[in-house]
């Protein structure tokens, strides 16, 4: 009998927790940025899903991550300066930003809420003097951005796991003899991204380094969006068709190209961890599908949750514009 009778109470007590653990995670509420808005032009009636290729999308329930800001000290703002060759600064330190600044324009800018920082470097040239061709290879670029992070401690391991991406930017436009019109770069941008968390990728305006580079070869810039993690919960996922009909209703982002029309087809979907705030900490990581696809002669990128609205609170915070960076790959 009394065997019997702890069994009940055993079976009790498994049966509680779980309804206890259901409960928390069902009544739990956290802050995040809305995602921003398509636009009053920009929606799709219908959306039919018609995917060939799915990324990271097996699992019934995703992590959430919590940020933590990364504290940067005014010695390692001074060795930066030390290494860039600034000598004599203005050290600012207000409610906001610690902020090193010198007479020739150069500067050095943390944001205390994140830690991230932000390195302008005065290269000022004539137009006339900006080289229009670029002077090393593209690998060559690379070694020198990282040569100079390395350097000054910037490259931290969490941003070396990918590999760096370079592209062509800066450019300026100049008019030929014959009237046409061509424009140039005169940067080479370099971006060492964050690692993925989980298996999934950090996207949107995601922890990174991003160096540019003038094609002389120097350092004109350099910033670092700053995060640190830690898993905070997991939360059941939302299926494709349910993130789907959330878009049509207006919840998320449509960012088009070419000529639209009101129904869009989804060829291709993954699940991103998702960070909209610059260089102030977001509070949470929030996991997002990002759909590709195309509507009557153009194309379509679209985010949106992949999680239920129901456990967020959108308090103090506003609708944004949709200005917000996805990586396409």
């Amino acid at each position: 009998m009394k065997k019997r009778f702890l069994i009940y109470v055993i079976l009790c007590l498994v049966m509680l927790s779980g309804c206890i653990q259901h409960t928390e995670v069902h009544n739990v509420l956290f802050n995040v940025s809305r995602l921003p808005s398509s636009g009053s032009r920009i929606f799709f009636e219908e959306i039919n899903l018609e995917i060939d290729k799915i990324t990271a999308m097996d699992e019934d329930s995703i992590m959430v991550y919590s940020a933590m800001p990364v504290n940067v000290t005014k010695d390692e703002m001074t060795a930066i300066a030390e290494y860039a060759g600034i000598n004599e600064y203005d050290l600012i330190d207000n409610k906001q930003t610690l902020s090193l600044k010198d007479m020739s324009g150069n500067a050095i800018i943390v944001f205390k809420a994140s830690g991230s920082i932000q390195c302008n470097f005065s290269k000022e040239k004539e137009i006339g003097e900006i080289g229009q061709t670029a002077k090393y290879s593209d690998d060559a670029y690379i070694e020198m951005a990282e040569r100079w992070l390395s350097s000054t401690g910037l490259l931290s391991e969490d941003y070396q796991t990918k590999k760096p991406i370079i592209k062509d930017n800066g450019f300026i436009t100049k008019t030929l003899d014959n009237g046409q019109e061509y424009a140039y770069p005169t940067v080479k941008t370099v971006e060492f991204m964050y690692k993925d968390l989980n298996g999934i990728e950090v996207n949107g305006v995601a922890p990174r380094i991003v160096v540019d580079v003038s094609l002389d070869g120097d350092i004109v810039s350099v910033t670092k969006i700053q995060r640190q993690y830690q898993t905070f919960r997991a939360f059941p996922s939302l299926k494709l068709d349910k993130a789907v009909e959330n878009l049509v209703n207006g919840i998320g982002t449509i960012y088009t190209s070419g000529d639209v029309d009101n129904r869009g087809t989804v060829k291709t979907a993954r699940l991103v961890y998702y960070n909209m705030e610059v260089m102030d900490a977001s509070p949470y990581l929030i996991p997002v599908y990002v759909f590709e696809g195309y509507s009557g002669r153009g194309e379509f990128i679209a985010v949106t949750y992949a999680i239920d609205e129901q456990y967020f609170s959108f308090a103090n915070q506003t609708n944004m514009s949709s200005d917000n960076e996805i990586d396409q790959k």
